[in-house]
């Protein structure tokens, strides 16, 4: 790209509206505070709303002129087109009040369009301004270096893989390289989650090996778990047998008490029926013959019944003794037989106890040893566990230093790149530990032949270090921003970049004044 010409207006010392026209090479002169750097200013702020330094916050009370109603910069640049013509675009900022507006060629724009033809705003000004890059080196070198990295080509990792040693190649190639540095961060999240996994592991095998511990050889438990068995199957054959004691046979004596009852009852039956059947008289005829009864045969009827009578009361009275006796006899065996069961009910309540709490006991050590045996067999897997657990840690940690071998060399290799592109600049992105030897991610700057520090550079050599800088970026990026070299009266002489650019110097007291040199 080339900026063609430029109009300001309401922007820094410019109030009123100063166009000016660019060549290929353009020399910017005139005195101390006539507005050398605010062209650049100027640009920086059309193309991005930022000042040199990059920053977009709170800056525009300090690029405004006082005196304008609006601040109002147009540049016109042109572009190659894909067939080769170029074509010219004119990108506008106007700021008036709090309100900011954008055109591209006269119709309103974003920011996003303008970045689409431009490009991001750190890599213009990494180009751009000579020394931007190089501060963001010594103030904030991480991120210079990943502004860098960012910036350069990739390399074909087939290429990278191809510089490392077998076992390397083998672990990178198992290892999702779409990014590096996403994969090494998953990969050091993923050892940490193992070891807090493995103090996990650490404590229950700690727990376990006190837990597991037997109070008794294996021979005692097994004879154990044996012996409850069998306590089990007596129990249950005990249970099953039932109430078996030995009591009276009554059965004989209730069979007898029956036998008296119907004695009895038979006797005094007989002996209601004589008592109720009435006495023959003298002179009274029989029924069943009709003859009449004599006085001498009615008293021998009278005697014979009277006695008969007496006879079945006699013996109704002796069975009546006999029953009482015998349900004397019965209530007794009766009593005996309730007081055996209530002693059995009682012993077999006790036996019944006493083995359970046998058993109980018994079961409660058995299984306690088995829980034992148990957490001894979790132990083992613990352990096992553990030792897998140790070696995906191990395995990980070394695919992490294969990782970090194909980074170094990746560095190494678009180190090598970019510096052969520079003459007296050198850019380092890894150093060598003094200790271990290990290599390690680095950033730093360093020009002229004794390879200085960038920090510690003379302004001229700043500068003529920036140039380079500016010229690699440029051609890495396949780019062609314009440079604007501020200050360049202190430099006696310096490699010309490729593309468009500015020097700006000091001709005291005069008025600013923009020179297409070729």
């Amino acid at each position: 790209m080339q900026i063609v010409d430029a109009e300001i207006s309401g922007f820094k010392l410019h109030r009123t509206k100063r166009s000016f026209d660019f060549g290929r090479i353009n020399r910017i002169s005139g005195g101390n505070g006539k507005g050398k750097t605010t062209i650049s200013e100027a640009i920086a702020w059309c193309f991005y709303g930022c000042d040199l330094s990059g920053r977009t916050k709170d800056i525009f009370d300090r690029l405004k002129n006082a005196g304008a109603k609006e601040t109002k910069v147009v540049i016109g640049v042109e572009m190659p087109s894909s067939d080769g013509t170029l074509t010219r675009y004119d990108f506008c900022r106007i700021r008036k009040g709090k309100v900011t507006s954008l055109y591209l060629n006269g119709h309103d724009a974003k920011q996003y369009d303008f970045d689409g033809l431009l490009g991001p705003m750190e890599l213009f000004l990494s180009i751009f301004v000579p020394g931007y890059f190089g501060t963001i080196a010594i103030t904030e070198p991480t991120n210079a270096r990943n502004l860098l990295v960012s910036m350069l080509p990739k390399l074909n990792h087939a290429d990278v893989l191809a510089k490392l040693d077998e076992e390397d190649q083998v672990r990178i190639e198992l290892l999702d390289m779409i990014n590096p540095d996403l994969t090494l961060k998953n990969l050091r999240s993923e050892i940490n989650e193992l070891e807090k996994s493995l103090k996990n592991i650490q404590g229950k095998i700690d727990y376990l090996r006190i837990q597991s511990m037997l109070d008794v050889p294996m021979r005692i438990v097994e004879e154990d778990v044996q012996y409850l068995n069998t306590l089990k199957e007596e129990f249950t054959l005990f249970i099953a047998g039932g109430d078996q004691v030995d009591q009276h046979d009554l059965s004989p004596l209730l069979g007898r008490q029956a036998e008296l009852r119907f004695m009895f009852d038979e006797r005094y039956k007989k002996f209601k029926l004589l008592k109720s059947e009435p006495l023959p008289k003298a002179g009274d005829q029989c029924p069943a013959c009709r003859h009449a009864h004599t006085e001498a045969e009615a008293q021998a009827e009278f005697s014979n019944r009277r006695t008969s009578m007496i006879e079945l009361q006699q013996q109704c009275e002796a069975i009546k003794q006999e029953g009482i006796q015998l349900a004397a006899e019965i209530d007794r065996r009766t009593n005996d037989n309730k007081e055996a069961m209530r002693a059995f009910q009682e012993e077999r309540g006790r036996t019944i106890a006493e083995k359970q709490a046998e058993i109980e006991s018994l079961t409660a050590i058995v299984n306690g040893r088995a829980a034992k045996l148990k957490m001894a067999k979790d132990l083992d897997e613990q352990h096992e566990i553990y030792g897998e657990t140790v070696s995906e840690a191990e395995e990980k940690k070394v695919s992490i230093q294969s990782l970090k071998n194909f980074m170094l060399q990746y560095v190494e290799m678009q180190v090598a790149y970019v510096n052969s592109f520079m003459n007296l600049a050198k850019i380092q992105l890894f150093k060598y530990s003094g200790t271990t030897g290990e290599m390690m991610l680095d950033f730093s700057i360093t020009y002229g032949e004794e390879q200085t520090a960038y920090s510690s550079l003379s302004n001229s050599e700043k500068i003529r270090c920036s140039i380079e800088l500016a010229g690699l970026l440029n051609r890495v990026q396949n780019k062609t921003y314009p440079v604007y070299i501020d200050n360049a009266e202190s430099i006696e002489a310096f490699d010309e970049p490729g593309t468009q650019y500015f020097v700006a110097e000091v001709v005291k007291k005069a008025d600013l004044r923009s020179e297409i040199v070729a």
